[in-house]
């Protein structure tokens, strides 16, 4: 462990051992800062929900019994209107199904050290007295899929398994239980915090605070790009970029080949509606995501509230 600079050896017989490591420094901070008196932002990121899933020997047995999720996509058997590298995986590969249960009990284990740091954390909020004035905010790096359309696992595809993910925050002023459908990406968490903070960023940034002005009806139109990663396998799938907004998602695979989907009418991304978009909305879509990919600050937050071209 780099401790403030220092590499610090860590036993390796408990592989929860890390984790346990950061829970107790992350609670000796918690302690520790209040009496100085200022605000203070604490990051605390365990790496054993992360393959090869080794949990911590306490836990070893835990997620034998969990049941296997089956969405409709699962090992999805007719992929002809889907790009050439999908119907490619659904002709040739057979193997994804049996992967899906030899990976399944790993990430349900490797999950209980996660409980037990965030039991420890929490807590010590409390115990210091800073519980009811701390925002807390959980958020995993990525989403995630196995033996979805027959591929094998991965997180770099512009499906909505992969970009998906969930973001809970409790904290003064929000309600308990209250939940929003509004997009929040990856480039609003530094304005999320500034805003917690009381403040503002002094340049314009990209994003924006999910705390204000996610109510309904507020629309974004994003951008999806995953490019330049070695074409092995677990990757070949990620070359694309792509358009997200509040209905529906647009991808352009570097192939050449597109796909389109209306959430309300096809949520799992079974089909692919492309072919059926009049030539004016193609153009008109594709000139969008380009602009938005160029977007940045406040020019970027003006594109993403641009409305999307109708199918």
């Amino acid at each position: 462990m780099n401790e403030n600079g220092a590499i610090v050896a860590r036993g390796q017989a408990d592989a929860g051992d890390l984790t346990d490591a950061i829970s107790g420094k992350a609670t000796d901070h918690i302690r520790s800062w209040p009496q100085a008196g200022d605000p203070f932002f604490l990051y605390v990121a365990p790496f054993n929900i992360c393959r090869p899933y080794v949990p911590a020997p306490r836990h070893a047995g835990s997620g034998r019994d969990a049941a296997p999720p089956r969405p409709p996509a699962f090992t999805e058997e007719d992929a002809a209107d889907k790009p050439a590298q999908d119907r490619c995986a659904s002709d040739a590969r057979r193997v994804p199904g049996r992967q899906y249960h030899r990976e399944l009990p790993g990430p349900p284990r490797v999950a209980e050290i996660v409980r037990n740091l965030v039991e420890a954390i929490v807590p010590t909020f409390d115990e210091t007295g800073e519980f009811l004035k701390t925002y807390i905010v959980y958020a995993p790096d990525n989403g995630f899929h196995l033996s979805l359309r027959r591929m094998m696992e991965g997180k770099d595809t512009a499906h909505e398994e992969d970009i998906r993910a969930p973001l809970f925050i409790f904290g003064p002023g929000i309600t308990p239980g209250t939940t929003v459908d509004a997009m929040a990406l990856s480039i609003d968490p530094a304005p999320t915090f500034a805003g917690m903070a009381g403040t503002v960023p002094a340049d314009p940034v990209d994003g924006r605070s999910v705390l204000l002005g996610h109510g309904d009806g507020w629309g974004r139109s994003v951008l999806v790009q995953r490019q330049g990663l070695k074409a092995d396998e677990r990757l070949r799938f990620a070359h694309a970029v792509a358009l997200r907004t509040d209905t529906r998602t647009y991808v352009g695979w570097t192939d050449g080949e597109h796909e389109a989907n209306d959430h309300a009418t096809d949520p799992d991304r079974r089909g692919n509606a492309y072919g059926a978009l009049a030539p004016a909305t193609t153009s008109a879509l594709w000139d969008l995501l380009i602009k938005v990919r160029a977007g940045a600050a406040q020019a970027g937050r003006s594109l993403e509230n641009a409305t999307p071209p109708a199918p």
